[in-house]
C-alpha cells in the first residue's frame, strides 16, 4: 500500500491490489489486510481490521443475504465488479 491507515477503505484496498498486482483481497478481523498474487497471499502494509471496521466494509459491500450468509457461517467467499 501507498501509506499507512487505521481505517481501512475498501475502494482504496482494491485499488492498492493494483500495486502488487493481486488476484484477491483478504480481510480477517485482527488482521492486515492480504493479497494474493501469483499464489501466494501476502499481507498489505496496513493496519489490522478491527471488528467495526470489517463491519462497515461489509455493510457497505455485500447484501443484505451475504451479510446474514456471513454473520451465521463466520465467513464468506464473494466477489466485487
Amino acid at each position: 500500500m501507498n501509506e499507512k491507515s487505521t481505517e481501512p477503505n475498501l475502494v482504496r484496498l482494491l485499488a492498492d491490489m493494483d500495486d502488487f498486482p493481486a488476484s484477491d483481497l483478504f480481510l480477517c478481523e485482527g488482521k492486515a489486510p492480504a493479497v494474493r498474487v501469483h499464489g501466494t497471499v501476502t499481507a498489505m502494509d496496513a493496519a489490522a481490521t478491527t471488528a467495526s471496521e470489517l463491519d462497515a466494509l461489509l455493510k457497505h459491500a455485500l447484501s443484505p443475504a451475504q451479510r446474514e450468509r456471513f454473520a451465521s457461517r463466520g465467513d464468506l467467499d464473494t466477489g466485487l465488479s
